[in-house]
């Protein structure tokens, strides 16, 4: 895994037992602040700084924010029975979108993944990317007009529009 700083940030010699964290703490509330105060923006703003996995603490709350795709593929894949999805984030998505794939955990998870994986081999998901990053940069393209607006019923059609086109080869 490659968790090296990026190379505006002045490398360390000395090894780490975590990640970095951000310095943009405070006492009880860690990083929370700064996440919550820029949801989007955040994440993207402390891996430029910090590199590819980063340690934050969200009110209390440990939590690594992962950017590097073969740490990913470790934690999601390989070693995925050791990782949790802890209740402070979680909750609200799954008050969105319910126990899916996204958001289950454990047994439940497995489950749903078994039944999913037979529709997305590696083979088929390289064949549809292109088409799934073409519908993407078609809808942010249609954002760049609009200030502020309810991103939730946007991300659903292009949800739709990538299930549709994927797995039925329908706009």
């Amino acid at each position: 895994m490659n968790n090296s700083p990026r190379q505006d940030r002045p490398s360390d010699t000395k090894p780490r037992k975590f990640p970095p964290r951000p310095d943009d703490g405070f006492p009880l509330l860690g990083n929370m602040p700064a996440f919550a105060g820029n949801q989007l923006g955040y994440p993207g703003k402390v891996t430029r700084k910090y590199g590819d996995i980063v340690d934050l603490n969200l009110a209390g709350w440990r939590t690594w924010l992962v950017s590097d795709m073969e740490a990913l593929e470790q934690i999601l894949v390989r070693d995925h029975g050791k990782f949790i999805k802890t209740p402070l984030i979680w909750r609200q998505i799954r008050a969105v979108f319910g126990f899916g794939l996204l958001s289950s955990d454990g047994s439940l998870w497995q489950h749903q993944r078994r039944l999913a994986a037979p529709h997305f081999p590696p083979r088929r998901v390289q064949e549809d990317e292109s088409r799934i990053v073409s519908l993407a940069r078609k809808e942010v393209d249609r954002w760049q007009d609009e200030t502020t607006f309810d991103i939730h019923p946007h991300m659903m059609n292009l949800m739709l529009r990538i299930v549709t086109g994927t797995m039925f080869d329908a706009d």
